[in-house]
């Protein structure tokens, strides 16, 4: 079974979501929010520019490392 598609916009509405309601802005929070959609790791990839464009830097955002 394949993981379906998550959009950019999607994690970026999330995420948006998520602020206005005073909720803290993860990676786990917009995946929860949209039903398990797409993968952590592509959440994590669109929060960390959802977060570059809000003009902070994420201190909940796991660093992410190749595995060799």
């Amino acid at each position: 079974m394949t993981q379906a598609l998550v959009t950019r916009q999607q994690v970026f509405d999330a995420a948006d979501t998520l602020k206005r309601n005073g909720m803290p802005v993860t990676g786990y929070g917009t995946y929860n929010l949209l039903d398990r959609v797409g993968s952590l790791s592509t959440h994590y990839k669109y929060l960390t520019e959802w977060f570059k464009l809000q003009g902070v830097t994420p201190s909940n955002t796991p660093e992410r490392t190749s595995i060799p």
